[in-house]
């Protein structure tokens, strides 16, 4: 892979693909206004994470190592595709902003997810949270799912997840006014 810095300093948008097998180790300077592209078989691994502010587009098709510094804001794009894994560690929080747009259809995980209004994701492949969701704007759900908690506007929000608000509220039924223990898995 190529360690040279991409995206120098200026006001042009580019689009970079960073295609192949092995390790990206070089460095990308100011993201403002950028595309992103992982290829399948890339270990996106930056030296120095860039400074990923302004609007910005990242499509990952490979491995997302090096997270620090992203920041999930209006204007900004993240797809993780069917064969993407991207792993932000059991300390960092996604937060969604309004305009955003989130896509997971691979692999992740991440400590918790907070969706503000306007905001929108979609969590498709298998998403593992090792904390909790606190839900105020668009939520759809497609794959596995991991989670600890689930705070939530309202049950409209998460039209597809309907079916758990049944099993929710029979569950809290039998332990809260019948007495009876239960377990779910």
């Amino acid at each position: 892979m190529c360690s040279s810095d991409l995206f120098p300093s200026h006001d042009k948008q580019q689009t970079v693909c960073i295609v192949g097998t092995g390790n990206f180790t070089g460095r990308l300077n100011n993201f403002n206004g950028n595309t992103l592209c992982i290829g399948a078989g890339v270990n996106y691994n930056p030296s120095t994470a860039p400074n990923y502010n302004g609007n910005w587009t990242i499509i990952n098709h490979g491995t997302l190592t090096k997270t620090t510094n992203i920041n999930f804001n209006s204007g900004n794009s993240f797809t993780n595709t069917a064969t993407g894994s991207v792993n932000f560690g059991s300390s960092f929080s996604v937060t969604i902003n309004s305009g955003m747009t989130f896509s997971n259809a691979g692999t992740m995980s991440f400590g918790s997810l907070t969706i503000n209004g306007g905001g929108s994701a979609t969590l498709g492949g298998t998403t593992t949270i090792s904390g909790g969701i606190s839900n105020n704007g668009t939520l759809n759900t497609s794959g596995t799912l991991s989670a600890t908690s689930l705070t939530y506007r309202d049950w409209e929000t998460f039209s597809n997840l309907k079916p758990w608000q049944e099993i929710v509220n029979w569950a809290y039924n039998k332990v809260n006014e019948e007495g009876e223990s239960i377990t779910l898995s």
